[in-house]
Protein backbone atom coordinates (compact mmCIF):
# COMPACT_ATOMS: atom_id res chain seq x y z
CA UNK A 1 0.00 0.00 0.00
CA UNK A 2 2.82 2.43 0.81
CA UNK A 3 4.28 2.02 -2.68
CA UNK A 4 0.96 3.16 -4.17
CA UNK A 5 1.03 6.42 -2.17
CA UNK A 6 4.16 7.72 -3.93
CA UNK A 7 4.48 8.66 -7.58
CA UNK A 8 4.95 5.57 -9.73
CA UNK A 9 4.88 4.65 -13.38
CA UNK A 10 1.71 3.14 -14.78
CA UNK A 11 2.14 0.75 -17.67
CA UNK A 12 -1.02 -0.89 -19.02
CA UNK A 13 -0.76 -4.57 -19.88
CA UNK A 14 -2.51 -3.93 -23.19
CA UNK A 15 -1.85 -0.36 -24.44
CA UNK A 16 -4.33 -0.65 -27.32
CA UNK A 17 -7.12 -1.76 -25.01
CA UNK A 18 -6.25 1.00 -22.52
CA UNK A 19 -6.40 3.61 -25.30
CA UNK A 20 -9.77 2.31 -26.49
CA UNK A 21 -11.21 2.41 -22.96
CA UNK A 22 -9.88 5.96 -22.59
CA UNK A 23 -11.49 7.04 -25.87
CA UNK A 24 -14.80 5.60 -24.64
CA UNK A 25 -14.35 7.75 -21.51
CA UNK A 26 -14.48 4.86 -19.07
CA UNK A 27 -11.13 6.12 -17.74
CA UNK A 28 -9.42 9.52 -17.94
CA UNK A 29 -5.93 8.28 -18.67
CA UNK A 30 -3.61 5.63 -17.34
CA UNK A 31 -1.86 6.43 -14.11
CA UNK A 32 -4.42 8.70 -12.45
CA UNK A 33 -6.69 6.27 -10.61
CA UNK A 34 -4.48 5.10 -7.75
CA UNK A 35 -3.60 8.60 -6.53
CA UNK A 36 -7.21 9.73 -6.74
CA UNK A 37 -8.41 6.67 -4.83
CA UNK A 38 -5.86 7.12 -2.04
CA UNK A 39 -6.77 10.82 -1.67
CA UNK A 40 -10.51 10.11 -1.59
CA UNK A 41 -10.13 7.39 1.02
CA UNK A 42 -7.99 9.55 3.32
Amino acid sequence: MEKLRVAHQSLPGDPLLAESVCLLRYIEKTGTGTGDTVRRCA
